[in-house]
């Protein structure tokens, strides 16, 4: 059964992490009280595509502009202007199974 919890965004980050630290995207940490979970959303650091890659520069292309779409709708729910200020945004959390389903920033509060 799915758990909704009220917390706020507890940190934030844009830069390189996701699977070994070789991704590039935003990292967020959800915590409320006596709970914390998080998420990271990217795609594969471009720097590390060669020609053997299985994922193309279409693919890579594709999972920026995802990314970038993600940020945008982000900042204009939190009424925001960078991604520094979600830190202590209010956000809805659905977890289950222990497992972070989905998220949601609380723009009806803000």
């Amino acid at each position: 059964m799915a758990d909704i919890r009220l917390g706020k965004i507890s940190r934030v980050k844009f830069g390189y992490g996701g699977y070994q630290e070789s991704m590039l995207g935003l990292d967020l940490e959800f915590s409320g009280n006596n709970w914390s979970c998080g998420t990271f959303e990217g795609f594969w650091r471009p720097s590390g595509w060669t020609e053997g890659t299985r994922w193309t520069k279409n693919d890579l292309s594709s999972s920026f502009t995802r990314l970038i779409n993600s940020i945008d709708s982000y900042l204009t729910d939190a009424k925001v202007m960078s991604v520094d200020k979600l830190l202590n945004i209010p956000v809805e959390v659905t977890i289950d199974g222990g497992v972070l389903k989905s998220w949601r920033i609380l723009k009806e509060v803000l």
